[in-house]
């Protein structure tokens, strides 16, 4: 329709009982084969599968495979002006009057054609008007009887009028099946018809804008100049740390001094090892750790040298944990339990300032509040993904809450997302994270704003999301759409987090069921085709060990990290290239150990 955003559209499916071709030529709740009458219902899954990806002002073809029922639908559509589809003229606005009615005439030809309101399945995904749909299913019976064949049983002339494939014969009862030949003479076989959706937005996503602080490096425009961004080498300001914290990460384990056993003695506690909460890396191969130095909650970048560039202990934090902004060289510092969190300069360590607090009661959208945060990331793009019990929820740099993902809805053009609080306000004291429901790995879909809250995390240098649950992985894009799930050939996955490198190969920690558990590195394709254990246990001949903290740097080398300054650094393909004196310390206890069982 003139001035009126019209998609043309063209349906095919294929009989899963038969597997016959058959048109959709509307949007309805079921088609019928006309070969052998097996019903294929189209339920509101299958048509927000059809209509889930978004087009281009070229059109195209696709292929869809609806997740209700495994149905295949490939369709074929064309941004277009809606028009007679007999005489292609394009209808105007004032046609839509006429939806009421059921049916409009081509003012150029006569021709008579549907018009309609969307269904309420389209109309969520921001469809207005359809028109042009052949609504007439089944097709009508033969209006007299016609002599066709004869009766297989008694040889009488059989009269048929195609309203049954099992005929009896008028003579001797005999009931006959009629072959395809005579059937599709009664019920010929349809063409698909095109037929328009019309919609009133435009049909450009706009990615939602995300300003950087003030004191910031400018954002990047687009995700190429993003991932180049968060990937450039940074100027980072080095940072002598006190000797006596060089002491702890060199020895990374505790004092021999048998006499030195009081915690309250300074000298004494500044030689205990560290405990780690998490960890992640940047792409200089600095890791910032959330745990403990000296028994002292903190927060402290290191190289692979494991010696300290900075560390901070006085944040008043326990459990502390990190999430890095590589796009502006930030690190925000937070604990479950606190409103907000503390913003560190990644090169020193020096406070920024703090980022988030207490939602405001009966906000209209989502607030920064990390009161019952499990997980909270850095993304490429500078933003901020937290998982709040099970809802994932994105938040800009300065702790606003914008949109999961970018405005989406297919075919009928983007849809934005709706913005709700965290919580729920009953009074100005009591609160209460809004009750989703768990949505499992592997029944996950593309968009997801809810997963089961025992799930692990991660980005991947590729700016892909990854989310795992009972050996299920699933990845998303950009764009929230679900590149693959598949379930890990594993038992469990340790560790609190996934990482993946810009090739887009994951990686996770796992173990393997057994007296002892075997412990194992295992790494999935980029295009979830394949999940390979790519080094074993080092008690069965490998070289895992202990660690379970896994970070993946961007080149795919892989670093699995432990309290007491242990690690264990890996080649993409699982080869084990190094580990600290610290981690060789726990083998050699490892292997008493079993020596003595044994």
């Amino acid at each position: 329709m003139e001035g009126v955003n019209s998609i043309a559209l063209e349906l095919r499916t294929r009989c899963q009982g038969c597997g016959q071709n058959l048109p959709i030529n509307a949007c309805t709740e079921k088609v019928v084969c006309h070969a052998c009458q097996r019903e294929i219902v189209l339920d509101a899954d299958v048509w927000a599968a059809v209509f889930e990806e978004p087009i281009d002002d070229k059109g195209g073809s696709d292929t869809v495979l609806a997740d209700a029922g495994d149905i295949d639908i490939t369709v074929t559509y064309a941004a277009a002006v809606a028009g007679c589809p007999k005489c292609k003229a394009p209808l105007p606005d004032e046609a839509s009057a006429f939806a009421m009615r059921g049916w409009t005439v081509c003012p150029a030809c006569g021709n008579k054609l549907s018009i309609r309101t969307a269904p309420p399945v389209l109309v969520d995904l921001g469809a207005t008007v359809l028109i042009g749909e052949d609504l007439n299913t089944p097709e009508p019976a033969a209006a007299a009887p016609i002599v066709m064949t004869a009766c297989l049983g008694c040889k009488e002339p059989l009269r048929l009028d195609g309203a049954r494939r099992l005929a009896p014969c008028a003579t001797c009862g005999a009931v006959n099946y009629l072959t395809i030949d005579l059937w599709q003479h009664f019920h010929p076989v349809k063409p698909a018809v095109r037929w328009f959706a019309c919609v009133t937005r435009e049909m450009t996503a706009v990615q939602p804008a995300v300003q950087p602080p003030p004191s910031a490096m400018p954002m990047a425009a687009g995700f190429g100049a993003m991932v180049a961004a968060a990937l450039a080498p940074q100027a980072q300001v080095q940072q002598q740390a006190p000797r006596e914290m060089m002491q702890i990460f060199s020895s990374g384990s505790s004092s021999n001094d048998d006499s030195d056993d009081d915690d309250d003695d300074d000298d004494g506690d500044k030689k205990k090892w560290s405990s780690l909460e998490n960890c992640v890396i940047d792409a200089n191969n600095l890791f910032y750790c959330g745990g403990e130095v000296g028994y002292s909650d903190a927060v402290w970048c290191m190289g692979e040298d494991l010696k300290p560039r900075w560390v901070r202990r006085d944040l008043e934090m326990s459990d502390i944990r990190v999430a890095l902004d590589v796009q502006h060289g930030r690190l925000l510092a937070w604990s479950s339990g606190k409103h907000s969190a503390m913003l560190l300069n990644a090169a020193d360590g020096s406070t920024i300032g703090a980022v988030g607090g207490r939602e405001p009661v009966k906000t209209a959208g989502h607030q920064l509040d990390l009161e019952h945060c499990k997980y909270l990331l850095g993304d490429l793009d500078g933003t901020w993904v937290g998982l709040f019990e099970n809802r994932l929820a994105r938040f800009d740099p300065h702790g606003a809450g914008i949109a999961m993902w970018p405005p989406h809805g297919g075919l009928f053009g983007p849809k934005p997302e709706k913005l709700e609080s965290l919580y729920v306000n009953q009074d100005e004291r009591k609160r209460y994270l809004r009750q989703e429901e768990d949505v499992a790995i592997e029944n996950v879909g593309n968009h997801p704003r809810t997963l089961d809250d025992y799930c692990h995390l991660g980005f991947g240098w590729d700016g892909r999301l990854y989310a795992e649950y009972n050996q299920w992985v699933a990845a998303f894009d950009r764009t929230g759409k679900r590149i693959y799930k598949l379930k890990l050939p594993v038992d469990d996955v340790d560790g609190s987090q996934l990482g993946a490198d810009a090739q887009g190969n994951l990686y996770a920690r796992c173990t393997l069921s057994g007296d002892p558990s075997a412990r194992v590195l295992v790494r999935v394709a980029p295009d979830g085709s394949r999940a390979d254990i790519i080094c074993q246990d080092r008690l069965a001949g490998g070289a895992i060990g202990k660690e379970d903290e896994i970070v993946v740097a961007r080149d795919g080398t892989v670093f699995l990290i432990d309290y007491g300054m242990c690690m264990r650094k890996f080649a993409p393909d699982g080869r084990m290239l190094w580990q600290s004196p610290a981690s060789k310390s726990d083998d050699e206890s490892e292997d008493r150990d079993a020596a003595r069982r044994a």
